[in-house]
């Protein structure tokens, strides 16, 4: 096999060992030590998407492998940080703006597509529109480099010229009919070893560029070793996150995998004060319950819960993050005591990382920006390099037919948020995709961020989500409402029941009037709210629907007080995920306890990180997180009702409450550390009182 074979100009190792003899091996097990070895070549460039939903799905993906692919130099870029702290202005040094001291906070996300076409300048970063996401380019590209290699081998083999070949691809001729909103166009059926007779046949831009290659090649008696595939410039889509807590919990939908994250944050801010963050709904400061660091660490483990594990290299877990501290040019000094401080400040975000599960994710190199100052005195372009050194490693092969479903979806979700299940198969249909990965496709898009597919929940199957950032506009005006002009004085008071947390369906409706939704579809996305743990329907005798939305309730810093004595009416139970308490798990816990055990027509006592709920006549509970030596757990109180009027003696709550109570709180948080999270382990804490030790644990089997 030729050695130093670069992949992002030419063939990989897997191409050239495919062609190969092998004939060092033994001749009756020859076969199958060269697939045996292909695999793992191909192992890199194989979706981790893929590789982790098991064998069958890789099975699929290999045989769609097989009717065409190419390789795909697309890449993620992630901002976060709280707002104002720079991670607008990093971007735009990037694409060397200048410098705007009053540029306006990023509102929930926002994403800049850049494409990096020019392969000898790599830093010359280009910005794109956002609907250009390069999947037409790259399944163009890859549709050219099939055929081309087919008419090589075919002139290898026999006389013929580029216009009497069998070309590859059973979909070129049909992708441009393609349209999944007529609905009574009759389906097109796979014709196996379909065959189309000339190049003219083929869209004229694919033609073209089959013939311009055609023309460059000069064979030899190795048949296609002589021939490259064409080049590709790296894609990467860069989503920039508002920094304001409000929005926390729709942005782990955008948490992907393959992607490069960047935390950032204000060097002038004092690690260990609490963050002053602001109301989007108010504009007022408050001080939030973390401090600077602690948010640091937050955006980091959030990356890391909210991922895949997988290794870019023996040294680097995947995904990368990048730490920036930006604002170097207001800390005191000259620049060599700048750039002491700046050392200092990043040797106590090391230390704080020292042993967590996500420490290994965090690149060892730290980064200090100026954004006020021209693209070449800063430190963008270290910045830059870096990103392109791990984009680079995350190249992926797909399936062309994959990639023109991609395609199609991009261009439906320009006009559709959503579609019917069946439409989006009837469309994979027609793109000539194996009925048997179908399930795989969608998964694999779901699991990229493309889109939102739930087969197996039934109140959200029947239907995917294509438009993301639709749905982020969606759930926005939930969490919070930034237009005046909506509250109209009729809905006043439904306003304000919103800021403690309960939403009236009049008033939602109103809020969601702008997207024409069937009352089918808002039962749909009230549902999909649900699943994320945003909101939860109160039980009621009346007609009108009422939720609870505890993302509305503000996370303020409080001094902490010591809780109520109920002696042997209550008992507590403590959950601990391994050292830290998952980001938004306690919302999502409390939204489906709500759920489960209300009582109807009693209203909950709602606050952030702490909710009080009547189960039974004779009992309630109190949801709440508890700091226990640092460590941030999940904490359960069973509490039986005092008995007033009467000199009678105290219960202690009962025991078949509490067994209901905890077993379903523990089916739940399983379900939860099953869903993917990383470096969680559920352990069951309960108080002891009889020892010198505080609390004793159970694991949670």
């Amino acid at each position: 096999m030729k050695k130093n074979v670069m992949r992002w100009s030419g063939h990989t190792p897997g191409d050239w060992f495919e062609q190969n003899a092998c004939s060092a091996y033994n001749a009756s097990e020859r076969e199958e030590q060269k697939y045996q070895i292909l695999q793992l070549l191909q192992q890199k460039i194989i979706p981790m998407e893929i590789q982790a939903r098991g064998p069958e799905a890789l099975k699929a993906f290999n045989e769609a492998l097989q009717e065409g692919e190419t390789e795909v130099y697309q890449a993620r870029t992630l901002f976060l940080g709280l707002e104002r702290v720079g991670k607008s202005s990093t971007i735009d040094s990037f694409l060397r703006k200048p410098f705007n001291p009053d540029k306006h906070i990023t509102d929930a996300i926002a994403t800049t597509k850049v494409c990096t076409q020019d392969l000898q300048n790599e830093l010359e970063w280009k910005e794109t529109a956002n609907d250009h996401s390069g999947v037409a380019e790259i399944y163009n590209k890859g549709l050219a480099d099939a055929i081309t290699m087919k008419i090589s081998k075919n002139i290898d083999t026999k006389e013929t010229n580029t216009t009497e070949v069998n070309l590859l691809s059973k979909e070129i001729k049909e992708e441009e009919k393609i349209n999944v909103e007529d609905k009574h166009k009759p389906e097109i059926k796979r014709k196996e070893n379909l065959q189309i007779p000339s190049v003219e046949q083929v869209p004229e831009n694919i033609a073209s560029e089959v013939e311009e290659r055609m023309k460059s090649i000069k064979f030899t008696r190795e048949g296609t070793n002589g021939w490259q595939k064409s080049g590709s410039g790296l894609i990467i889509s860069i989503w920039d996150f508002g920094g304001q807590p409000i929005y926390h919990v729709i942005q782990r939908i955008f948490m992907a995998s393959l992607a490069v994250a960047c935390v950032v944050f204000n060097l002038n801010d004092d690690l260990d004060a609490p963050a002053n963050v602001r109301d989007p709904t108010t504009g007022e400061m408050y001080k939030h319950r973390m401090t600077h660091l602690q948010f640091i660490l937050y955006w980091i483990r959030s990356v890391f819960m909210n991922s895949r594990e997988s290794k870019l290299d023996d040294k680097q877990l995947s995904p990368p993050v990048l730490l920036i501290g930006t604002h170097l040019d207001k800390l005191e000094g000259n620049e060599e005591q700048r750039k002491n401080k700046a050392e200092g400040i990043f040797s106590k975000i090391h230390s704080a990382l020292a042993g967590k599960p996500y420490e290994a994710m965090v690149f060892s190199t730290m980064y200090a920006i100026d954004n006020s100052v021209p693209f070449s005195k800063s430190s963008a372009s270290e910045i830059m390099s870096q990103i392109l050194t791990f984009t680079k490693k995350m190249v992926r092969r797909l399936p062309l037919k994959w990639l023109l479903v991609q395609q199609k979806i991009q261009k439906l979700k320009k006009k559709h948020i959503y579609l019917p299940t069946n439409e989006v198969i009837a469309l994979l249909d027609r793109c000539e995709v194996k009925r048997d990965a179908h399930r795989v496709l969608l998964e694999y898009l779901h699991d990229v961020g493309e889109l939102l597919y739930f087969p197996d929940d039934k109140a959200l199957k029947d239907v995917i989500v294509l438009d993301l950032m639709q749905i982020v506009d969606m759930f926005k005006t939930v969490i919070t409402v930034i237009n005046p002009k909506l509250q109209e004085p009729l809905l006043k008071e439904a306003w304000r029941k919103l800021d403690s947390g309960i939403l009236e369906e009049l008033l939602l409706k109103h809020l969601w009037q702008k997207f024409n939704l069937t009352d089918e579809t808002f039962d749909f996305f009230i549902h999909l709210m649900q699943k994320f743990g945003l909101v939860c329907e109160r039980k009621i005798s009346k007609t009108e629907r009422i939720f609870y939305v505890l993302s509305r309730l503000k996370p303020e810093h409080v001094d902490s007080l010591p809780p109520e004595d109920y002696g042997k009416r209550a008992v507590s139970i403590f959950h601990d995920f391994g050292g830290y308490l998952p980001d938004d798990l306690f919302q999502r816990g409390v939204t489906k306890f709500i759920e489960k055990f209300q009582v109807e027509d009693s209203e909950p006592k709602l606050a952030y990180e702490h909710v009080e709920l009547g189960i039974h006549e004779h009992h309630h509970v109190i949801l709440n997180v508890a700091t226990i030596k640092h460590r941030r757990m999940f904490q359960m109180t069973i509490i039986r009702r005092k008995i007033l009027n009467t000199d009678a003696e105290e219960d202690e709550p009962s025991p078949s409450v509490c067994k209901e109570v905890l077993r379903f709180v523990e089916a739940e948080l399983r379900l939860f550390c099953q869903s993917g999270a990383r470096g969680v382990e559920l352990t069951r804490y309960i108080p002891c009182v009889c020892t010198n030790h505080a609390y004793y644990h159970q694991p949670v089997s």
